[in-house]
């Protein structure tokens, strides 16, 4: 397991997911994808060198499938970390332009 690729299997495990689940219709309204991102402390998880894992994760909130997961150094970094978390949640979806 220590050779896989974790972005690879992130992108393979939330292609799978998208494939089966389907976002939740409210009765008389136009769907839209409505894509969140958030900060998390990994409990009982630990570095190498003792400290807690952190991560930031974009997820669709019709379907509550991470799109995109990047490790951050620690909670006061999760702001620039967010830069790469569109790339990759359009990477996983195709793109993010509206229609």
């Amino acid at each position: 397991m220590i050779r896989i690729d974790a972005e690879v299997l992130s992108h393979i495990l939330a292609r799978w997911l998208r494939a089966r689940a389907a976002p939740v219709m409210v009765t008389g309204r136009r769907w839209r994808l409505v894509i969140a991102v958030d900060g998390k402390v990994e409990r009982g998880a630990r570095l190498s060198d003792g400290r807690q894992v952190h991560l930031l994760s974009a997820y669709d909130t019709s379907t509550g499938i991470v799109l995109a997961q990047v490790q951050v150094a620690a909670k006061s970094d999760e702001i620039p970390a967010v830069t790469p978390v569109p790339r990759l949640a359009a990477a996983e979806l195709g793109s993010l332009k509206t229609s």
